[in-house]
This record gives structure tokens, C-alpha cells and sequence, in this order.
């Protein structure tokens, strides 16, 4: 298919030396709207993979120091992790590490496809 100068196309015939104009109906339609709204949902699922991310390192930051949540640890309670704890934590930081890389990803994405529909 060749281009030529303004909004009308084209279509190479069956004779190499004569193209005849392309039929308006026959002519896909352009899309760009919908292509600026899959964009921004690929950005705000972006946005939310990273929230999630912290919501992920908060539940880190609450096994670590319990009593920034709930209060000053008992009197006779111990400083160190129980291995269920630990296990719990390092799943925590491996499930936040993945969705902000995730996040990362689909943000790039996102803005890139706005970007290309803005030029569009």
C-alpha cells in the first residue's frame, strides 16, 4: 500500500505501473482513542502494582519492628525472628520486589503507548 500527501490512499492493482484510490468503506478505521485508553489503564494498573509493592514492604516493616504498629513489645519478649517469621518476611520482600518491577514495567509501557498516540 503507498501513502500519498493527505488522507487518501493507494492500493497497488494487479498491474505494477497503476494504483487506483483505495474505497473509503473498505478502509479500516483509525482507532487512536482507544488506544489512549488502553494506555492509561496499562498506567494506573502500573500505579497500583507499586501500591501494592508498599503495601508489601509495610507488612516487612511490621514483622521487623512490631512495635511500631501494635504498641511496645512485652516485657519478656525476644529480639529475634521465629522461622515462620523470617520465611513470611522473605516471601513479603520477593512478592514486593516482583510487583515493583512489575509496576516499573507497565508504567513504561503505558506511558509509551501515550506518548506514540500523542504523536499519532
Amino acid at each position: 500500500m503507498m501513502q500519498m500527501s493527505g488522507t487518501e490512499q493507494l492500493v497497488e492493482s494487479t498491474s505494477p505501473d497503476r494504483a487506483v484510490p483505495a474505497i473509503a468503506y473498505a478502509t479500516p478505521p483509525e482507532r487512536s482513542a482507544m488506544r489512549v485508553w488502553a494506555a492509561a489503564a496499562i498506567v494506573l494498573a502500573g500505579l497500583g502494582l507499586l501500591v501494592i509493592g508498599g503495601c508489601f514492604l509495610i507488612g516487612v516493616l511490621s514483622i521487623i519492628t512490631p512495635g511500631l504498629f501494635f504498641g511496645p513489645l512485652t516485657p519478656g519478649g525476644t529480639g529475634s525472628l521465629t522461622p515462620a517469621q523470617f520465611t513470611l518476611m522473605v516471601v513479603l520482600y520477593v512478592l514486593a520486589f516482583a510487583s515493583v518491577a512489575g509496576g516499573v514495567v507497565m508504567l513504561v509501557t503505558g506511558a509509551r503507548g501515550l506518548f506514540l498516540a500523542m504523536r499519532d
